[in-house]
């Protein structure tokens, strides 16, 4: 069978109507076949729309180009389900003319991003110093921390809600069974069995924590298998540069201070804390000494509403710390700790 080429292709750009799109899909679900080979290309189509600099008109071609060469094959449908490395190695040829070869080969891309983008996402995130909170169709709540984003969409094939979260976030999710609530972080996939969470995975930062609240949830690898569950009050650390996970006991208040808009470390390394400070007031910390940096400080209950200034100040007081702040007009304020 031949794929059809008008309507995939206004689907997969976004201009094919409602009704259009329920027809297809209707189609689609009493074929197998070709519901795969959709799903493929649809996700390679996806993957050049992602960069905003690829000019549309180059993007129009190398698809038309890649249409054009499957009908010319004369091949079964089934015979498109190919490996994503096969693919490349048909799509290099065909996009080079229109200059993309580059974008459909990123390797980068994880198939949650593409099915995000596809789907009509949702997306929220949080500026420097603040915290958003919102609420999903489903009733499920998030609050997302300084500097974080979050990508929320559902897939029509799988049922699954999915979400995908660069930064810190915190779920309470409304369950449903016929409906499972994932979050993809990187390396880790999170699935919700009914649960309270928090996730937190800065690009930044060379770990993922994923601490439990209430109910339960099992983390995964990219690959969807299963790595560990979590019981109420247990945090997974995962380190990334080790590729470790371990599993501890934690007091949620200091974890979870955030979401009420406080800052809470207790014997925490003064480095840490500088990391956390530098996220919500968007500043960079230099030590001088390093072993200062290895020093631990506990600061309790603090608003996020305090300044910077106030904050240091309060450190000196308590603590002895010394500093100075080099304040730039481009860039971010630096603060030298002696």
């Amino acid at each position: 069978m031949k794929i059809h080429q008008d309507i995939i292709g206004r689907i997969i750009k976004g201009e094919a109507t409602e009704a259009e799109q329920l027809a297809y899909f209707e189609h689609l679900e009493n074929n197998k076949e070709e519901k795969e080979a959709y799903i493929e290309t649809r996700n390679l189509w996806v993957k050049t729309s992602m960069y905003d600099r690829i000019d549309p008109t180059e993007m129009e071609k190398g698809f038309n180009q890649y249409w054009n060469l499957i009908n010319r094959s004369g091949k079964k449908v089934r015979q498109l389900t190919m490996t994503w490395l096969q693919y490349a190695a048909v799509i290099a040829i065909v996009i080079t003319v229109g200059g993309l070869g580059g974008y459909f080969l990123k390797e980068s891309i994880s198939p949650q991003l593409v099915e995000r983008i596809y789907t009509g996402a949702q997306k929220f995130s949080a500026q420097k110093g603040s915290i958003a909170v919102f609420e999903l169709a489903d009733g499920s709540k998030i609050w997302l921390n300084s500097g974080s984003e979050l990508s929320y969409y559902n897939d029509p094939f799988t049922n699954e809600r999915l979400a995908d979260l660069q930064g810190e976030g915190y779920f309470e999710v409304k369950h449903d069974d016929e409906s499972p609530f994932v979050v993809s972080v990187g390396e880790l996939v999170i699935h919700d069995l009914g649960t309270t969470f928090n996730i937190k995975a800065y690009d930044q930062d060379d770990y993922i924590e994923t601490t439990l609240v209430e109910g339960e949830v099992m983390i995964k690898d990219k690959n969807k298998r299963d790595l560990t569950g979590l019981q109420p009050l247990e945090q997974a650390y995962y380190d990334r540069i080790k590729k470790s996970l371990t599993i501890s006991k934690i007091d949620p208040a200091s974890t979870l201070a955030w979401k009420d808009g406080k800052f809470m470390f207790v014997k925490i390394e003064l480095r840490k804390i500088c990391e956390e400070l530098s996220k919500w007031y968007d500043v960079e910390f230099v030590f001088e000494n390093s072993q200062v940096g290895n020093q631990q400080f506990t600061i309790k209950n603090v608003s996020r509403s305090t300044t910077i200034d106030q904050l240091l100040k309060m450190m000196r007081i308590s603590t002895g710390l010394t500093y100075t702040v080099e304040s730039t007009t481009l860039g971010k304020d630096k603060i030298i700790i002696h």
